[in-house]
This record gives C-alpha cells, structure tokens and sequence, in this order.
C-alpha cells in the first residue's frame, strides 16, 4: 500500500469484511517499522475500542519489553494509544496473557437456558489487571467472540 491504494486482490478482502480498514492501518505500519522480531510472527488481528488500539501477533518470539517498544512505535505511527499483544490458539493461554500479572484461579464455562455460554474467569486480585474489567470483556468479546465474566477471588 505504498501507493496509498490497495491492490485488487487486498480491495475485495476489504469490501468483502474479510480484513478491515483498521487492519490495513495497522500492517502498514509494521511492515514500515520492519523490525526483525516480526519475521517469523503472524498478524492475529486488531480491535479499536474507544481510544486504543489492541494488536494482536502470534508466534511472535520477543519479550514483554519488546511488545513495549513495538507498542510505543506504533502508537506513534498511528498517532493512537496501541497495546501489541500475544495471540494464544489455546483460549486459556490467551486469557493467561491478557489479565497478567493478575493470576487466574479458575475458568469455568456456565451455559445459560438460551443455550448461549459464558466463561467465568476468576483471577487472584482484580487491582493487578493492567486494563479496566470492562474493556477486557469487551475486548474478548470483540476478538474471540467469546463472553467472559471476571470476578476476584473471595478471601475465606
């Protein structure tokens, strides 16, 4: 997209729904920053909630501070709040890297009489999560199209 257009091929995923016009900004830029810890990673997707913008790689082979600089690089590039964060196949693993450095206890799945489901994840102290319980349910919500309730471990 140097030209500043889409190839043909590029244009009909976009009006066919199968990328979107956030995924385009966003691969632009890291193709443009070019750094080696993205050569071997995969691009899982991006969701824009309010403000921010959440990147999602997968098997991406960088550490936290890596994904701190990538997150800086692009927030800049993008002229947005960006948050780069892994991608896990397993839903539990993925929640794991979500909620850290808060633990998670416990992940229950509940199904309800409409026959919908609703994960119950309850973590060791919700004062730990780096983001707003909120916007991690809608985040999961948004990129794995899965319900999640949060909740924090009662003291006994």
């Amino acid at each position: 997209m140097r030209s500043g257009s889409l190839c043909p091929s590029c244009q009909r995923k976009l009006e066919r729904g199968e990328v979107t016009r956030l995924d385009v900004e966003v691969l632009t830029a890291l193709i443009d920053l070019n750094l080696p810890i993205l050569a071997k990673g995969e691009y899982a997707g991006s969701i824009r909630q309010k403000n921010k913008i959440f990147v999602f790689l997968r098997d991406v082979d960088a550490s936290v501070q890596d994904f701190m600089e990538l997150s800086l690089q692009l927030s800049r590039r993008l002229k947005a709040i960006v948050r780069v964060l892994r991608d896990h196949r397993s839903f539990n693993n993925f929640l794991a890297e979500l909620l850290a450095p808060a633990k998670i206890l416990a992940i229950n799945v509940v199904w309800l009489p409409d026959g919908s489901e609703e994960t119950i994840v309850t973590v060791d102290d919700t004062s730990k999560l780096q983001l707003q319980v909120d916007e991690i349910v809608d985040l999961v919500k948004g990129f794995k199209g899965r319900v999640i309730r949060i909740e924090r471990a009662t003291r006994r």
